[in-house]
């Protein structure tokens, strides 16, 4: 049986909601759900382009990929299970939740929520479905990569697109035979302490490169019954491509807070102005209301480094871009000082 684990680093407060409004789960333990709901978009977004987005070749590749996400009675059980490992559960303690709060005398008062602290360590245990793998020999790999995408680019819990819930991969171990060749570990980011913002750029780059080429190979060979696998790929750090979702690297920050208070106070801006820049396709085949631009951080020696995903393709009757570039210039995404790195 083929199993991958995640060493995994709080890089900041983790709001993972459980069944009383305003607190967190009460089991204090990352939930297989949620970590394959993150990989389902993100699976989404290598799929998508590389299909042409044609939404019903999508589909069944999701499907083949990680099951129906129903489970077995929407059309296929999940092809892997995925269970925190770590030794305890989280521990709690507080965050700010910007921009929303309550004039008082005055002066605007943010209340505090309920969330699990940043700097605590997770384990994650992936393990592949011994009738998924031996369907195909190459869903593990592929697997693996979207699962290092989710949380290289991602971020779990509520608020997610706006840092909160940022994990880095500070290391991985697999389990198991290779289909071909030497068993593929995508490269890890290491820890917090011992990493800067080059080390962060040089492994996504890095990893995004490689993780392109085992979900490609996968798709090749998956079987898929609508569309045609092509050379395109979703992510590209810096990127200028029409059809590519941009990768930036922003500024350092030297604390969480002043970073959600900056990131905050201009989204709310932009977000007034306008609106229409707010709704576009993340990796999907379909638009959806949503932020357009994931946003999480990484905490490195001297703070945090933010990295902004946006989105290969936008609506055609808005010019989002303008007031999305000025709500991550606010926060240090300027291209001009961090230039473009290609993947080949």
């Amino acid at each position: 049986m083929q199993s991958f684990e995640f060493r995994l680093h709080l890089d900041a407060p983790l709001l993972l909601g459980g069944v009383q409004a305003g607190a967190v789960d009460p089991g204090g333990m990352l939930r297989g759900p949620s970590v394959r709901g993150l990989m389902r978009t993100f699976a989404r977004a290598w799929l998508g382009p590389m299909l042409k987005f044609d939404p019903k070749a999508t589909r069944e590749a999701e499907r083949r990929l990680l099951g129906a996400a129903g489970g077995s009675g929407d059309g296929g059980e999940p092809t892997l299970r995925v269970v925190d490992i770590s030794s305890g559960p989280m521990d709690r303690g507080s965050a700010q939740v910007l921009p929303h709060g309550k004039l008082i005398k005055g002066r605007m008062r943010f209340g505090d929520r309920e969330a699990f602290s940043a700097g605590q360590a997770r384990r994650l245990r992936f393990t592949v479905r011994a009738a998924a793998a031996a369907r195909e020999p190459l869903l593990a790999d592929a697997l693996l990569a979207v699962a290092w995408s989710a949380f290289a680019l991602g971020s779990l819990g509520n608020r997610c697109r706006r840092g909160f819930g940022s994990m880095s991969i500070v290391g991985i171990d697999r389990r198991g035979r290779a289909a071909d060749g030497p068993v593929w570990l995508p490269p890890d980011f290491g820890p917090a302490a011992a990493r800067d913002a080059g080390a962060v750029r040089s492994t996504l780059d890095q990893g995004l490169s490689e993780a392109r080429g085992r979900i490609h190979a996968w798709l090749q060979k998956s079987g898929s019954t609508h569309g045609s696998a092509s050379d395109e790929y979703f992510f590209g750090i810096g990127s200028d491509g029409s059809d590519t979702a941009k990768v930036h690297i922003g500024d350092l920050h030297r604390s969480w807070e002043s970073f959600l208070a900056t990131l905050m106070k201009s989204c709310h801006s932009s977000l007034s102005l306008h609106p229409s820049a707010h709704e576009g396709v993340f990796g999907g085949v379909n638009p959806r209301r949503a932020s357009p631009v994931w946003i999480r951080v990484y905490s490195v020696r001297e703070g945090l480094v933010p990295v902004a995903t946006c989105p290969a393709r936008w609506p055609p009757n808005a010019s989002p871009l303008q007031p999305l570039q000025a709500t991550l210039g606010a926060v240090g995404f300027d291209p001009s000082r961090h230039p473009a790195i290609p993947i080949a």
